[in-house]
């Protein structure tokens, strides 16, 4: 199946477990539908699951909807700030104990 097609049959079935779940599913619910690797999905959605969720936040979403998918999004965005300031301090942690020795 080529790439266009996949991207449409992820992002219907994405809108379609949100409308059934509330949620949205994983990245491993979405290949083992899709029946794609890692690379695959990453190669289709270079943004990962936010892309997907921002693609699906246009279609047919309640206003309520909506706003559950702006607290999902913005919790992604506070994970990966956590993230990337983790990250920093545990290399400053690292350097500081390596000029040490």
């Amino acid at each position: 199946m080529r790439e266009v097609e996949v991207r449409k049959k992820i992002l219907d079935f994405v809108l379609e477990e949100y409308k059934k779940e509330k949620k949205f599913p994983s990245v491993r619910k979405i290949k083992e539908f899709a029946g794609i690797n890692t690379n695959r999905f990453y190669k289709i959605f270079p943004g990962g699951i936010k892309e997907v969720c921002e693609t699906t936040e246009g279609k047919q979403l309640t206003e309520e909807q909506k706003k559950i998918l702006q607290s999902f999004l913005e919790d992604i965005a506070t994970y990966e700030s956590l993230g990337a300031a983790l990250g920093g301090f545990i290399k400053g942690v690292v350097g500081k104990h390596e000029k040490k020795e």
